[in-house]
């Protein structure tokens, strides 16, 4: 057994990102958590090919998270528990977006 690190980090948030839009049929764009968490596995695992550390990779994964996240306000909710509010899931961030964002960013900075 070894220690996280930016490819470990970059194999699990892949790993999720698959296992949602296969298990909730849902894709990018749909105003769901994987608005956010696609932009982050990508950017795990661009850090992972530049050989960074697993601190840099959370960063990077965090701020491409919240930007997905932030994405996600002027979505219109098209799957999930939100997609009953119709128009009116416009104007707020995506619960679950909001998380892994939030998520991210506090794994980035242990304490």
């Amino acid at each position: 057994r070894k220690p996280l690190d930016a490819a470990g980090l970059a194999t699990i948030l892949r790993t999720a990102l698959v296992a949602v839009e296969t298990t909730g049929h849902a894709t990018v764009g749909d105003k769901t958590l994987l608005d956010a968490l696609e932009p982050a596995a990508i950017a795990a695992e661009v850090a992972a090919s530049q050989s960074e550390g697993l601190g840099e990779a959370l960063a990077r994964a965090a701020s491409a998270a919240e930007a997905g996240s932030d994405m996600t306000v002027d979505m219109i909710a098209k799957v999930g528990r939100s997609s009953y509010l119709g128009e009116r899931s416009r104007g707020r961030a995506d619960p679950g977006a909001a998380f892994i964002a939030f998520f991210l960013r506090s794994m980035s900075h242990p304490e």
